[in-house]
């Protein structure tokens, strides 16, 4: 995938400097001159950039509600991140070596500032949509504080305008279980070594967990199996059932992971609070020109309707086009993705508005 190179170094919201700054980008299809069939897709917190095939973005590719052979697709890699921005897997110009802990802080704010060079750079000075959920619902966010006038329609899936207190204190465990695993060895291990780190398959089962709703989790073991399952003979000491193999199991693959990476992308999203970094937020919307569409989940406990519904009030009576949109599903976070049939009753609304 392509990677661009900033011409400058860039201060960063912290006030530290980053030195070289590269984004890593996806792009399908060519983009009008005028940027009329441009959709800029923003990442999730750990997914990759290759939107326009990957199966999770299931609305995206020939014939789909993102149609390929109709829009020019662009994703850009957070910085940070895994997937080939700069990050603390980066090499340091200076020593040869990754830059591992002395990568900086770096914040969603100062992903979208270098988002914007690159679509300069690109020559692309409009944009038909934008699309982002959860994470990158605050990259959606950001974009439209910090520019405007640059979208005409933005499509914003289960987020906010801030991290959840809830989201930070997993996230802190996460680090926890990562930053207390002998063989990260305070940042300094050794990558061979991340396949068999504990602290690593830990943060994934407990990630299991945390994703999964109330009701996803009771549809993937009913009460039933449950009761068929437990084993009473078994030590208390030990596994007993099959949930016990789902949150605990070894992962399916570690190949190419960076617990580094890791690390800076779910500070990142700690970080985010999108009225402290730009307090004058809402005085900037009132020249948004975007049709703003929030589509909240009702049995997102992440990331409540009530959150979304109060943006679009505020952003309401700012004079903002903005439109809710419910969804229901017991996926709850992150059905946009994996639940095709909860956008069942959006996606001619959506169609319409991207078409018109």
């Amino acid at each position: 995938m392509p990677i661009v190179r900033l011409q400058r170094p860039m201060r960063l919201e912290s006030g530290q400097i980053l030195d070289p700054v590269e984004i890593c980008y996806s792009i399908s299809g060519e983009p009008h001159s005028d940027g009329s069939n441009v959709v800029i897709v923003c990442p999730t917190l750990t997914g990759g950039i290759e939107v326009a095939t990957q199966k999770e973005w299931w609305f995206i590719g020939p014939g789909e509600l993102i149609d390929t052979d109709h829009f020019c697709v662009i994703s850009m890699a957070a910085l940070g991140s895994l997937h080939g921005s700069s990050s603390p897997s980066s090499i340091n110009p200076i020593n040869g070596k990754q830059f591992g802990l002395s990568f900086p802080t770096v914040t969603v704010t100062d992903s979208i500032r270098a988002n914007q060079k690159v679509l300069n750079m690109l020559g692309i000075n409009r944009v038909r949509a934008l699309i982002g959920g959860s994470y990158g619902g605050f990259f959606a966010y950001t974009w439209l504080t910090l520019d405007p006038q640059l979208f005409d329609i933005a499509i914003i899936f289960q987020s906010a305008l801030r991290c959840s207190a809830h989201t930070m204190a997993a996230f802190a465990f996460i680090r926890e279980l990562i930053c207390s695993d002998p063989a990260w060895n305070q940042g300094s291990y050794v990558p061979e070594d991340i396949p068999s780190m504990s602290g690593m398959q830990e943060m994934l089962g407990f990630n299991r967990l945390f994703q999964l709703s109330h009701s996803r989790l009771e549809d993937l073991f009913p009460v039933d199996v449950r009761r068929q399952d437990l084993k009473l003979d078994v030590n208390f000491s030990k596994p007993c059932s099959a949930l016990d193999k789902f949150i605990a199991g070894p992962p399916g693959s570690l190949k190419g992971s960076d617990p580094n990476s890791l690390l800076c992308t779910l500070r990142s999203s700690t970080l985010f609070d999108l009225e402290r970094s730009i307090p004058n937020l809402w005085a900037r919307w009132k020249d948004l020109r975007t049709k703003l569409i929030q589509i909240p989940c009702a049995q997102d406990w992440r990331y409540p309707v009530e959150g979304m519904l109060s943006i679009h009030r505020q952003a309401s009576s700012n004079g903002v086009n903005s439109q809710l949109r419910v969804t229901r599903s017991n996926y709850g976070h992150g059905s946009y993705l994996y639940d095709q049939q909860s956008l069942g009753s959006v996606i001619p609304f959506l169609y319409k508005s991207l078409y018109a």
